[in-house]
């Protein structure tokens, strides 16, 4: 698999984690359930691995910005 899948994968893993975070976030604070809020939690840790995943993913570009020579 090539990085520009792995980007796509990754990228649209995170946005479907960061919908369902925020749909349950708001079904929480409207209507408290535990079981709403378990899937928040569960939705925002999967979501915040994701992004960590995602900046591992592009550390090369990272280092590269950071230190280029001007």
């Amino acid at each position: 698999m090539d990085k520009a899948n792995q980007f796509l994968i990754v990228d649209v893993l995170a946005l479907i984690a960061m919908l369902i975070s925020a749909v349950t976030g708001i079904m929480v604070w409207k209507a408290p359930g535990i079981k709403i809020m378990y899937t928040h939690i569960f939705a925002s840790a999967a979501f915040i691995a994701l992004i960590i995943i995602h900046v591992l993913l592009h550390s090369a570009w990272i280092k590269n910005t950071l230190f280029r020579s001007r």
